[in-house]
């Protein structure tokens, strides 16, 4: 009887909960189209930037776009990049001549812009860990080549053995243990070596402005200097889920062009790091996916119902006659219900941002939240623990709906 009440309880106090988006009803799952409620003229937002990319607004949406420079007449044919809705973005590093360029339109005449010229580009960039290694002194040393880049560019993250937190050096904030790193160059190949550190695993050197864009980042195991080095593993090969914080793998997976969300480590549910079974997981989030297209919460919702298959706890707890087993595959339908409901606040969010009502930052932050919510409700062990974290995912919601634009 005691897993039926916790059961009910926490059923109960989930209905009951109110999740639902303020101004709006709630919005739509899946990303949507972006940009296809916008209203500002055809190429008024014309943009080249000192990546060598541009970006504009069109509607219809071209299904070639060919630019020229008019300085000295090469023409750029059916330029490479992606539609948003009605919004294009070229690829980087394409208009990497500083000069004046333009594009012929049949219906809205010539349109010219200026380029200021490449400047940094993370189409371009690549950076590569050769080693990490520590010695019985307590050094660690490594080394990695990079190009077109700069050292200012880079973030360095050591993991430790069972430690949450990362050690971090970037041009902006340095780990207390970090400050004294030293990195020196020959050529294309840079050394870096800490004295005095503490015990570390693993080695992460990324570009922060390429989150999103082209898997800008590397990582090693830190082995003792009496090993071989271990083998690099680019970010091309990890994708998203390879950033060592959960924050750079949402910010990664926010960012991403459609045609990358469904390669395997993108897709890959933060909450599912934490089950013993993640084929198991990865397939609950799978057969979820059809739902984010409903328009409203509440559809979204009794969708997500069937497809977990809890449609009437009460008779099916019934149904279950006091089977142990049965009741706790009731109870884990019920907690993967809770769970996804924190995931359609997610989706609600991420609406939001792209109709402007909240900034990247502000869905950054809240998404990390509901990812760590998830986590904290896996890890509870009472239904106190458990109501308190759902509580808890409430008041992230309705602060993050105080900041929403009218």
């Amino acid at each position: 009887m005691v897993i039926i009440k916790k059961l009910n309880y926490i059923f109960i106090f989930l209905l009951t909960v109110t999740l639902v988006a303020a101004a709006g009803g709630g919005g739509g799952g899946g990303g949507g189209g972006g940009g296809t409620g916008n209203t500002l003229a055809s190429y008024s937002d014309l943009e080249c930037t000192d990546a060598g990319s541009i970006t504009f607004t069109r509607a219809p949406a071209l299904d070639t776009v060919r630019v020229e420079n008019s300085d000295d007449g090469t023409v750029f044919e059916n330029v490479a990049g992606s539609w948003d809705g009605t919004t294009f973005t070229s690829e980087e590093a394409i208009f990497t001549k500083a000069g004046n360029y333009l594009i012929n339109d049949e219906k809205f005449g010539q349109k010219k812009f200026t380029c200021p010229g490449l400047v940094f580009s993370c189409r371009l960039a690549a950076v590569t860990l050769n080693s990490c290694s520590y010695d019985d002194s307590g050094k660690i040393s490594a080394s990695f080549t990079m190009k077109d880049a700069q050292v200012e560019n880079l973030k360095f993250q050591f993991s430790q053995p069972g430690k949450q937190a990362k050690l971090t050096y970037e041009e902006t904030s340095k780990s207390t243990e970090l400050q004294k790193m030293q990195i020196t160059a020959a050529g294309t190949t840079y050394t870096l070596s800490v004295d005095n550190a503490p015990v570390v695993d693993k080695l992460q050197i990324s570009i922060p402005e390429c989150l999103g864009k082209y898997y800008r980042y590397t990582t090693i195991d830190c082995v003792s200097a009496a090993e071989p080095p271990a083998a690099e593993i680019s970010g091309e090969q990890l994708k998203c889920g390879g950033y060592l914080e959960v924050t750079d793998r949402v910010r990664c997976r926010l960012q991403l062009r459609d045609e990358q969300k469904n390669e395997y480590q993108n897709f890959f549910p933060e909450e599912c790091r934490s089950w013993e079974d993640q084929d198991k997981c990865v397939a609950l989030y799978r057969r979820v996916q059809d739902c984010w297209k409903l328009p409203t919460s509440t559809a979204r919702i009794a969708c997500l119902r069937g497809k977990v298959g809890l449609t009437a706890v009460v008779s099916e707890k019934a149904a279950c006659r006091g089977d142990a087993g049965c009741l706790a595959a009731l109870r884990e339908n019920v907690y993967s219900l809770i769970k996804l409901r924190l995931y359609n606040l997610e989706e609600t969010a991420e609406e939001l941002e792209e109709e402007g009502k909240i900034t990247e930052e502000q869905l950054t932050d809240f998404v990390v939240k509901m990812e760590e919510s998830k986590l904290a409700f896996n890890q509870a062990k009472t239904k106190t623990e458990r109501r308190e974290v759902i509580l808890q995912a409430r008041k992230y919601w309705i602060e993050l709906m105080k900041t929403v634009k009218k």
